[in-house]
């Protein structure tokens, strides 16, 4: 018998302890109704649980779901069920209206109730929405239709760049030959921005800052290069500029807009216009004959040109005029009908330019007043408010007075002495200027050029003009002077410019090559979540209504023709509505069914969880009682167990 260690006491109060620990759960367990309280109690079983929990919340949410789609389609059938309504009404007073006994004020007071029920339809297209959401304007997903439209669409200006003897070797190389390394500037994009970037006349490669994007991609933006210079480190650039605009549709993303831009060149072309002025025998300037000139840049640039000067002696003659003597412009009346106009003059660094007309070409301002030939505009009245002039080019070959002639009185489509009404037109000769020796842009160029630029002669052709006239105004020409500024304010009036234009299309604006197309959706979509996982979806799938689309616009009843053409006109516009009510019912039907199987689905699983989460309360009952039952003995046993050892008392005794 020991007493030092009492085993049996021991032994006892460790049992009591289990059966308490036990008892404690049994406990937690009934007054909670989880058999599964933390991980410890079912690690497995808990994770099973708590998916599943996920999926009873998500069912009873799409369950929800399932049911504003369905409010959604009633409330669009029901306002479709009043348009049918309104639609046999119309109908009936069309039928009412193609009846002769009806007068002319009679269909006129039918015609007015037809105009009111028609705002009223129109009215319910516009206006009825579920939870903000107007049911028939198209401003909710994009959805495939009929109309392609370009993700973005883009303009370069045509600027007009100040160019000096700082600047004008950091433009772009122009070496004067279609090229598509040359005379452009190169745009590459990112997700940070647009930086455009060039080689320059210097051997310098120029680069921008980067031009971050807006904040709202959508809609227009534009950016001027200046504005993205560094002119500190680099003050050659200033006066080098262009506009970039582009326009970017609802449709596209950032994505989009980077590959439509990336990579895309703009063409420099860089040139200088020029005024001239024409003499007569007496110095007088002649009325109704001008030209204007165009000298390309290259050879400007040749000629060590100060482009912000005043300069009448850049083309090098005689006192800065080209008389009219031997090799220089020629007397029409005089010579040969048939020859080409011809001059020419001397250039600094370039020598002698030959001028020599191409081809003509004349514009009509009218025509005749049977206007078989014509397009022409119309106000809301049918009265013509415009005809556009129309350019037409001689049957004679080259740019000559027999051409000038041909365009004034010819027999064939328009004359500007027959066919315009007494309202002439233009009658205008190119000329192209030549080198006569080829030339280089820099010493030491591998590359030379001949191309000078071109000079136009217009000649203003009045209704009381006749061939006579025409040629004693050419006569009359005896000089031309061509300059650089203004001649009576010594200021410059034409500065050079550089025009930028888009390499895949010369003039500037379109789609580039390779951009996203997005088709604009004629069909409303609207997708109802459906179920608790991605993709579990219905789509509500419908057309957009307008009184346009189904056809009800020009409905009137005002002769009997007018009204028996409604009938047929309310007709289909009532089978257009049936088809899309017929749509809406299909979609409640379907989405009802999906609305019990969810709620089939939240069910069950709901009682699946519960078998694994929820306490089977008789068994944790029994249980308790057990422990309960055990944790009493131990406390009866413990007093016993306390009698035994003082017995050892008696052994002393």
């Amino acid at each position: 018998m020991r007493i030092a260690n009492n085993v049996s006491m021991i032994n006892t109060y460790g049992n009591m302890k289990k059966a308490n620990n036990r008892l404690q759960k049994n406990c937690e367990k009934l007054a909670s109704g989880y058999r599964i309280n933390r991980s410890a109690d079912d690690a497995a079983g808990l994770a099973i649980s708590e998916k599943m929990r996920a999926q009873i919340n998500g069912l009873s949410q799409a369950s929800d779901n399932i049911s504003d789609g369905i409010n959604y389609v009633q409330v669009a059938d029901g306002a479709l069920q009043e348009v049918q309504n309104i639609f046999l009404r119309i109908r009936e007073l069309s039928v009412q209206a193609s009846n002769d006994t009806y007068q002319g004020g009679d269909r006129q007071a039918i015609e007015e109730e037809i105009k009111q029920l028609k705002q009223e339809v129109s009215q319910i297209f516009n206006k009825t929405e579920f939870n903000n959401i107007k049911i028939w304007v198209q401003d909710t997903n994009v959805v495939v239709g009929h109309e392609k439209i370009d993700a973005i669409r883009v303009n370069v200006s045509s600027p007009n760049c100040t160019l000096d003897e700082n600047n004008k070797h950091s433009i772009p190389v122009n070496n004067g030959i279609y090229s598509p390394d040359n005379d452009k500037y190169l745009l590459k994009a990112d997700e940070n921005g647009i930086v455009v970037s060039w080689k320059a006349y210097n051997g310098n490669e120029y680069e921008s800052n980067t031009i971050s994007w807006p904040a709202d991609i959508t809609g227009n933006h534009s950016f001027k290069l200046s504005d993205h210079l560094d002119l500190i480190s680099n003050p050659e650039l200033k006066g080098i500029d262009f506009t970039y605009s582009y326009n970017v549709s609802k449709y596209a993303e950032l994505k989009d807009v980077i590959a439509s831009i990336d990579g895309a060149k703009i063409h420099s072309y860089t040139g200088s216009s020029f005024y001239t002025k024409l003499f007569s025998h007496d110095e007088k300037p002649i009325n109704g004959i001008s030209f204007s000139a165009s000298i390309n840049y290259p050879a400007m640039l040749a000629s060590e040109k100060d482009f912000e000067k005043y300069d009448t002696d850049f083309i090098e003659s005689s006192v800065n005029k080209i008389k009219n003597t031997n090799n220089l412009i020629q007397n029409p009346t005089e010579s040969d009908p048939s020859l080409k106009w011809q001059f020419e003059f001397e250039m600094p660094n370039i020598g002698t330019v030959k001028a020599e007309s191409t081809y003509t070409y004349y514009i009509c301002d009218w025509k005749d007043p049977d206007k078989k030939w014509w397009y022409e505009d119309k106000d809301i009245n049918g009265n013509i408010i415009g005809r556009p002039s129309i350019p037409r080019y001689p049957d004679t070959d080259g740019a000559n007075l027999d051409s000038v002639i041909d365009a004034l009185n010819n027999d064939r489509g328009l004359s500007l002495l027959k066919d315009t009404n007494g309202t002439g037109g233009y009658i205008q000769v190119s000329f192209n200027l030549t080198a006569e020796s080829s030339y280089k842009v820099n010493t030491g160029d591998s590359t030379s050029y001949s191309n000078v630029g071109s000079i136009t002669m217009s000649i203003r052709v009045s209704g009381s003009d006749t061939v006579e006239t025409i040629n004693e105004k050419l006569a009359n020409i005896k000089g031309l002077d061509i300059y650089a500024g203004n001649e009576a304010t010594n200021e410059l009036s034409s500065k050079s410019y550089t025009r930028a234009n888009w390499y895949e299309e010369p003039w500037g604006i379109g789609q580039i090559d390779g951009a996203p197309i997005y088709e604009k959706k004629e069909e409303i979509n609207l997708e109802i979540q459906a179920g608790a996982n991605e993709e579990e979806t219905i789509s509500i799938d419908y057309t957009a209504l307008t009184n346009t689309k189904v056809g009800i616009n020009d409905i009137s009843v005002l002769t009997r023709e007018d009204a028996n053409n409604a009938i047929s006109l309310i007709d289909k516009a009532s089978q257009i509505i049936s088809e899309q009510r017929g749509i809406f019912g299909a979609l409640q039907n379907r989405m009802e069914h999906a609305k019990s199987n969810v709620d089939n689905s939240h069910i069950n699983t709901v009682d699946s969880e519960s078998i694994i989460r929820d306490t089977n309360m008789a068994k944790e009952m029994a249980a308790y009682v057990k422990e309960q039952i055990l944790m009493q003995a131990n406390q009866s046993i413990m007093p016993q167990i306390r009698t035994m050892s003082e017995s050892v008392l008696a052994l002393l005794k």
